[in-house]
């Protein structure tokens, strides 16, 4: 009973593993997002929009230049790894890979529904439409993108990009946190159990010697029976057997002295 209970244990520690990673995968992707998601909400409110101007719409150079030192010294100086501004029609109004800007892409309906209804998602990016040609050598990145808006008031779409490698440091901290608890709780419980099992197993073994001792009690009283039998039967059956075989040798004897027929 002890290997099983410990077998049972290292097959909950396993069950437990498997499904915590599965988890823990999706708390850390769901948390990195968030965390990309605030950053890029903080920056558009604080830095972007108060460095954007109208002259980006017109393709300014000096208002894209200005923008872009903003952009260099104050976003692209931690987890970014790359920085686009889109305009409501897909042109790529700005990009700190100066190739992509001027570039003509459809926004996708996500895209389009954060400029209708502002809002801030983030996902793992899809770096197969064209747009990303330039992303797909970084390896997976998330995506967030939020509307932002011109000091006259017209919108446009800021889009960060960040590496994974956030995700999969997340998913680390979290499953060393995790498997640390699952560990010690299920060894505690371990140890907890003990006691109660060494007491079942107790009650089990005084329960065995019970039945034994009750059956070899009934054994013994079947010996003794078939002993008691065994002497009534020879004492009584028996004797009263040998007599009537003595008399009936007997009258066999007279009989056949005096020359009578026995039938």
């Amino acid at each position: 009973m002890v290997l099983q209970v410990l077998a049972a244990t290292v097959a909950v520690l396993l069950l437990v593993g498997a499904l915590g990673v599965v988890v823990v995968r999706r708390i850390a992707e769901r948390e990195a997002m968030n965390d990309a998601s605030q950053l890029t909400d903080l920056l558009a409110r604080t830095v972007v929009m108060p460095a954007l101007e109208d002259g980006l719409l017109t393709d300014d150079p000096e208002a894209r230049a200005r923008f872009d030192a903003v952009v260099r010294s104050r976003v692209l100086t931690g987890m970014f790894v790359r920085v686009k501004v889109w305009s409501p029609d897909g042109r790529v109004l700005y990009s700190d890979a100066p190739e992509q800007i001027g570039g003509q892409f459809p926004l996708g309906e996500d895209q389009l529904a954060v400029l209708a209804e502002p809002a801030t998602v983030a996902e793992v990016s899809d770096l197969t439409p064209a747009e990303n040609e330039l992303e797909r050598g970084q390896g997976r990145l998330v995506e967030v993108y939020r509307p932002v808006w011109t000091p006259s008031g017209r919108p446009m779409l800021f889009e960060t990009y960040t590496e994974y490698a956030a995700v999969t440091a997340r998913s680390g901290d979290l499953w060393r946190a995790f498997s640390g608890i699952v560990v010690s709780s299920l060894l505690l419980f371990g140890v907890l159990l003990m006691p109660v099992l060494w007491t079942l197993l107790d009650r089990l073994r005084r329960g065995r010697d019970q039945r034994e001792l009750l059956l070899q009690h009934a054994i013994d009283a079947s010996e003794d029976e078939r002993r008691r039998i065994a002497a009534d039967l020879h004492d009584g059956v028996v004797q009263e057997l040998v007599a009537a075989s003595l008399i009936v040798a007997g009258a066999a004897e007279r009989a056949s002295t005096s020359g009578e027929d026995l039938e």
